[in-house]
């Protein structure tokens, strides 16, 4: 039976969890969990998450390393399938999945309480919550080669809009008139050409000119 992921028995209040941080069991942990390469504890975290123990949560929500805590539990969010790559697949894993999903929402809410909290004290903005770059890394963490794709797709318009700006600064200084130079950008855009040379904007121009389609 997969075990229950961060119940709320295993959230102690925040008396007890500074209480327990200032044990020795606990500060030797936070010095293990301060030594450890990012892969490692970010597997310290993920089991945490799985099998919660109340030192452990106190030793990953204290002060020392609870900004680091909270980056593991926003890389396991954008990358819970991985997380669990070495299991099996089937109806288990997916459950597994889940629960671990509901405990890391938990667990992001709580640790950037105490990252914000932390932050106060020093002066510093708290970090917002910034639901469009979650979604943008979900995108890419669950479907790579269509984000790798639209990527690629949205760089190439911007280097084709850098390029047309600069050569609207210069078509306005040899007096073209503001009407065939935004027509000719918008058909540009449009079609997502490659960026053009002067040479070949200003053929544009002209022909855009003669076709009357820039008024």
């Amino acid at each position: 039976m997969e075990p229950r992921i961060n119940s709320r028995a295993s959230r102690p209040k925040r008396a007890e969890v500074v209480d327990r941080e200032n044990t020795p069991a606990v500060q030797a942990r936070i010095t293990q969990l301060k030594d450890l390469p990012d892969d490692d504890f970010i597997r310290a975290v993920r089991d945490f998450l799985r099998r919660p123990d109340d030192d452990e949560a106190a030793a990953l929500r204290s002060d020392a390393i609870v900004q680091r805590t909270h980056w593991a539990i926003l890389y396991l969010r954008d990358n819970v399938r991985t997380s669990l790559e070495h299991e099996a697949e089937g109806s288990d894993r997916k459950r597994g999945m889940e629960l671990l999903r509901n405990a890391i929402r938990r667990e992001e809410r709580l640790t950037l309480l105490r990252v914000n909290g932390l932050r106060a004290k020093t002066g510093q903005m708290p970090m917002a919550p910034n639901p469009r770059g979650r979604a943008m890394r979900r995108l890419a963490a669950e479907y790579p080669v269509e984000f790798l794709k639209l990527l690629r797709e949205e760089q190439a318009l911007d280097d084709l809009r850098k390029k047309l700006q600069r050569h609207r600064s210069k078509a306005l200084r040899s007096s073209w008139d503001r009407g065939t130079v935004a027509a000719v950008i918008e058909d540009m855009e449009s079609r997502r050409v490659n960026p053009p040379t002067w040479s070949q904007f200003e053929r544009a121009l002209k022909d855009m000119k003669r076709s009357g389609r820039s008024s």
